[in-house]
């Protein structure tokens, strides 16, 4: 089975400077993906504080790395890479955030919502160790997931 890769062009870290990220180089750890748009409604009131739980109970985990993706599919003068730094902030996300943009005529997706066959924002993806999607969707429940987590990375 081929490997997931991402084709994401603009990362920042937990400290808000230019990064790279690759599915590839965390093969072998779980993976968690918030995937949002700034101007969401449903990520400010569920996506974003839910990946603000989720980051705050594995950040010091080495077999978790979680990181926020905006997919801009629409709102392009408002969903800009310096959003990414302002939700960082805002939300207190101690992780990789990157900026996916589509086109403004609605003819190409980003390649996120493409590679990861994602419905829109807020939405939510867990891969496993193996580099698997199990769980792909536009909520989650948290406190399941983070119980689920802790007992397979024990």
């Amino acid at each position: 089975m081929e490997s997931l890769e991402l084709k994401v062009p603009y990362w920042i870290d937990a400290n808000g400077q230019p990064t790279t990220f690759s599915l590839v180089k965390n093969r072998g750890k779980w993976i968690i993906i918030n995937c949002f748009q700034h101007w969401c409604e449903g990520c400010h009131i569920d996506g974003l504080p839910d990946l603000k739980i989720i980051s705050t109970a594995f950040v010091d985990n080495p077999n978790i790395k979680i990181i926020c993706i905006q997919t801009v599919f629409e709102g392009f003068e408002t969903n800009t890479k310096d959003r990414l730094r302002e939700n960082q902030l805002q939300y207190e996300l101690p992780i990789i955030m990157g900026h996916d943009a589509g086109d403004s005529d609605g003819n190409v997706y980003p390649s996120t919502m493409t590679i990861l066959k994602t419905g829109g924002t807020p939405w939510m993806i867990v891969i496993n160790p193996e580099g698997k999607i199990i769980f792909s969707d536009f909520r989650i429940n948290v406190d399941s997931l983070i119980t689920f987590l802790k007992q397979e990375t024990v």
